[in-house]
């Protein structure tokens, strides 16, 4: 089982207009894994798990920022290549986008001197129900019970709903920080 946090970034563009989420944030994610070795010194470990991911504007000069956060099953593999207690590699993943949500302060269209608050919305219809991702892997086995890990993920597709696909592009990476414990 790995435990673990990340920073994630969101990044959208609705046709000329750039509005990324990219300021430091951090999510918690699980997954329970497999480890299967093959030849000398090469494993396949396949995944599944539970990852948030998503990201915070920028404040706006109107005083508007918002954060989406997306709620997944992931499954996938890695393909690692290990050296005494070091193992270095790649992934695939699938992501099955279960809830998404934004805490929006305020309307992006409001005056700078309008009276805000936090509003949380939900806005699964900005985004397809799927994300495919890849990754790059490092892990270290501190004992036989215990090791950490460093993942950063990338996105492969444009993950917004298929009716805004033509308008609107939103891709994401997401850099992860984890415990693992063998059970």
């Amino acid at each position: 089982m790995e435990l673990g946090a990340g920073h994630n970034q969101l990044f959208w563009k609705a046709e000329s207009k750039q509005a990324d989420r990219t300021r430091f944030s951090l999510t918690y994610n699980f997954k329970c894994i497999y480890n299967i070795d093959t030849v000398k010194d090469l494993s396949i470990v396949p995944f599944i798990g539970y990852n948030r991911f998503g990201g915070i504007s920028a404040e706006e000069p109107n005083g508007y920022k918002d954060k989406y956060w997306i709620d997944a099953i992931d499954g996938g593999f890695f393909l690692l290549y290990g050296y005494d207690n070091i193992r270095l590699g790649t992934g695939l993943k699938y992501s099955r986008h279960l809830k998404a949500t934004t805490c929006a302060y305020g309307r992006i269209v409001d005056p700078p001197d309008t009276q805000r608050s936090w509003e949380e919305y939900d806005v699964m219809y900005f985004f397809k129900k799927y994300s495919y991702s890849i990754s790059l892997r490092a892990d270290y086995k501190m004992n036989n019970h215990v090791f950490i890990i460093f993942e950063s993920w990338f996105g492969l597709n444009n993950f917004a709903h298929h009716d805004l696909d033509n308008i609107l592009t939103i891709k994401q990476n997401h850099y992860r920080f984890l415990a693992g414990f063998v059970l």
